[in-house]
């Protein structure tokens, strides 16, 4: 692990690109100028869960601002749609079309199909949150697709076969706290009504299992209720793994996290790629933000027990 990401790429490793989610324009100039390779746009309706979401105008104008640096830009377009959403969705992807957006997340395969009738497809990148488990799967879906993003329960190992498998289509989630649940029913406005609470419903609360002393972060808005880890992701020390095995692009979400956090955590992953020390860098950014309970989730720890015969 403490193998430098210079090295890596002498032997023949991909520059993993890093995108970043932002919300406004200023904070695609602060991505600018921390070296992010493109950016992350969750638009309001259209994507599944977020604290912040802009509108097809505040869309244009990220658009243009990173377009000026030649910045990446997708779209998080990860909502569940019903029948009678589908003419939104088609009206709002013709839209975009007027943009050449470098890509555009989805969950619903309804999605796929109205970008496929729009001669879209090939801009889509599949994000099932945990389907994404093997390189037979992955191979399927990129017949027609983009990207995928794999599942966040795989291991480093899992991980890097499935992109050594399929150099540069494989794309992973590696900064913040991870989606773990979700539920179509409003739990959270349940519990309210069962304790006779009116208050005023928050953003987002935090949950403690009797047995665990984590936070898990539970989340309900009007696609259901949304779990997301106790702990929140770091990937310094797997970078080089995931770079030498042709990962192409790695997330780093702010969402739950300050904005200048989610920056100095993309500092440490440029630098890292560009072959300073991994441990060092982890070390340094953990203890700063100590509060945030920064773990290396499901890479060393399989979610699935096999029985023993």
């Amino acid at each position: 692990m403490g193998q430098k990401t210079s090295t890596i790429l002498e032997k023949g490793g991909m520059n993993l690109k890093f995108l970043v989610e932002t919300y406004n324009p200023q904070e695609v100039l602060e991505a600018i100028s921390h070296k992010a390779d493109g950016i992350i746009v969750s638009i309001e309706f259209f994507s599944a869960r977020c604290l912040h979401a802009t509108d097809f105008e505040g869309l244009v104008q990220m658009y243009n601002v990173a377009k000026e640096v030649g910045l990446e830009v997708y779209i998080d377009v990860t909502r569940m749609f019903t029948d009678e959403e589908l003419l939104r969705l088609e009206g709002f992807l013709k839209q975009c079309q007027e943009l050449q957006l470098d890509g555009i997340y989805f969950s619903d395969m309804s999605v796929f199909e109205v970008c496929n009738e729009l001669g879209m497809g090939k801009s889509t990148i599949y994000q099932p949150d945990t389907m994404i488990v093997n390189t037979w799967d992955a191979k399927v879906f990129l017949e027609d697709m983009k990207r995928v993003v794999l599942a966040k329960e795989l291991t480093l190992e899992e991980c890097c076969q499935i992109g050594s498998d399929i150099p540069g289509c494989v794309e992973m989630f590696l900064h913040g706290r991870e989606l773990m649940s979700i539920s179509k029913r409003a739990l959270v406005t349940n519990y309210f009504e069962e304790i006779s609470y009116s208050g005023k419903m928050e953003p987002y609360y935090y949950l403690v299992e009797e047995k665990r002393d984590e936070k898990m972060i539970v989340m309900e808005n009007e696609q259901g209720t949304h779990f997301f880890s106790g702990f929140t992701l770091c990937s310094f020390k797997e970078l080089s793994s995931l770079i030498s095995s042709h990962i192409s692009h790695g997330r780093i979400s702010h969402m739950f996290l300050e904005f200048d956090e989610m920056m100095d955590a993309l500092d440490g992953y440029v630098a890292i790629r560009e072959g300073a020390d991994a441990c060092a860098i982890h070390d340094n950014f953990v203890e700063k933000y100590s509060g945030n309970n920064y773990q290396s989730g499901f890479y060393y720890q399989k979610t699935s027990v096999r029985k023993e015969y």
